[in-house]
């Protein structure tokens, strides 16, 4: 099920704003979509978010209208990452335990909506650009790498983290050339992609710690956090 709550003006106070049940099992993960959606009058902001479920499903839900507006039976396997594209709601990428990652364009004009992301194995993180022109994969034996949406089959840079799960990528807003990404005992790597070079590393020897969430802030804060793993800032 998908849970809903909306910040109050005031103050930090949260309140619940409805309840979704649309998987048939856990819902996995869930992602943001950019863009605008239409309507009656006119186009807005996009209020869609997408969730991947154990049951190999991957919903769009429209928030405002409280409903599914997308449900695709999309793998074999649980959908372990969603990443929605930042311009189009229709424009997302899917990992799953099956070994396979998909890249899904739902707009009508699109007679193929998936095509196959070159991850050569069990592809676990996917993030696209600020502007949808890349998009960046990250592995279960630690390798990392950047395609051009227009010629996905060659990488256009690769390098490893290390030899264990990339749990998360991400592109900074301000500045689309770095690269973050962590997982376990990897608790932060920024490369420059324009450069191929590494700008942060931080690592970690001890027993089950593992960073699994990354978050860039648009002045350049870099927010991770884990399993035994407090929520550290870095500015970059």
């Amino acid at each position: 099920s998908l849970e809903v709550f909306r910040f109050a003006a005031s103050d930090s106070v949260i309140a619940p704003r409805g309840l979704y049940a649309k998987h048939d099992g856990m819902a996995l993960c869930i992602d943001v979509c950019g863009g605008e959606s239409s309507n009656a009058q006119g186009s807005a902001a996009c209020s869609n978010v997408i969730t991947g479920g154990a049951d190999g499903r991957v919903v769009r839900w429209d928030l405002e209208r409280c409903q599914a507006v997308e449900d695709v039976k999309a793998h074999a396997a649980p959908v372990v990452r969603v990443a929605a594209a930042h311009t189009h709601p229709a424009l997302f990428a899917t990992c799953s335990q099956n070994d396979r990652s998909l890249l899904w364009d739902m707009r009508a004009s699109h007679t193929h909506p998936c095509t196959a992301l070159p991850v050569a194995t069990l592809g676990t993180a996917a993030d696209f650009s600020p502007d949808d022109c890349l998009i960046a994969l990250g592995s279960a034996t630690g390798n990392v790498s950047v395609h051009d949406l227009r010629a996905l089959s060659q990488a256009t840079v690769s390098y490893s983290q290390g030899e264990t799960i990339v749990s998360r990528v991400a592109f900074a807003k301000h500045r689309p050339s770095l690269l973050a990404s962590c997982g376990e005992s990897v608790l932060l790597h920024v490369v420059d992609i324009s450069s191929n070079s590494v700008v942060h590393s931080k690592t970690s020897s001890a027993v089950e710690c593992t960073a699994r969430g990354l978050s860039w802030s648009s002045g350049g804060v870099l927010r991770s956090c884990g399993l035994n793993y407090p929520v550290t800032s870095l500015k970059l």
